[in-house]
């Protein structure tokens, strides 16, 4: 990997072998990370050994700091652990919509539709339809298929908004030319 970082003359990347939970607390706080692989987050199955994972508590704590902080993928990380129950987190659909709703409002397109999907179920937030659609129709002008979808299938039953199978087409060919499967089977 350094090798490739050398040939493809990547200074934005680093590599570093490091204990996680000491890299992330040594970090300045004006340090921002775009986004956080966890690889393998679980390697340690056994219950003696849970010391070691580092998907814990006192990492979400640490996550949390950073997402205060600003850092969209600690952000990320915490609104979607929240939304699955997972990564130590229970789940809080309402933690899950606060942290999502600061993403959004920055124009981050994931946050954008995952918010559409909670106004859209009622997770969280009072169900509103008229609400997931305009947070979807933010992610669908910014080319996030899912949204496209979505905003697809509500003008198609008239979901928080009045039909318009037209329109409805028009974000399905948008969402299926982006390689959204569903929106190319109701294409036909």
């Amino acid at each position: 990997s350094v090798r490739k970082q050398t040939l493809g003359k990547l200074d934005n990347v680093i590599f570093l072998k490091a204990e996680a939970m000491e890299f992330l607390e040594a970090l300045p706080p004006a340090v921002v990370l775009r986004k956080i692989f966890i690889l393998y987050p679980d390697p340690w199955p056994k219950k003696k050994h849970h010391k070691h994972r580092f998907i814990q508590a006192s990492s979400l704590d640490l996550l949390a700091q950073r997402a205060a902080a600003g850092d969209r993928s600690a952000m990320h990380s915490l609104a979607e652990s929240y939304y699955a129950g997972s990564n130590g987190a229970d789940q809080d659909f309402k933690k899950a919509v606060e942290w999502y709703l600061r993403l959004a409002k920055a124009g981050d397109v994931r946050a954008q539709t995952s918010l559409g999907l909670m106004y859209a179920r009622g997770y969280g937030v009072t169900r509103n339809l008229a609400e997931a659609h305009r947070w979807w129709n933010f992610a669908a002008i910014q080319n996030d298929p899912g949204a496209q979808y979505n905003l697809g299938l509500t003008y198609v039953r008239g979901e928080g908004v009045a039909v318009d199978y037209e329109r409805g087409a028009r974000w399905f060919r948008e969402a299926s030319r982006r390689g959204h499967v569903q929106a190319q089977h109701n294409l036909g």
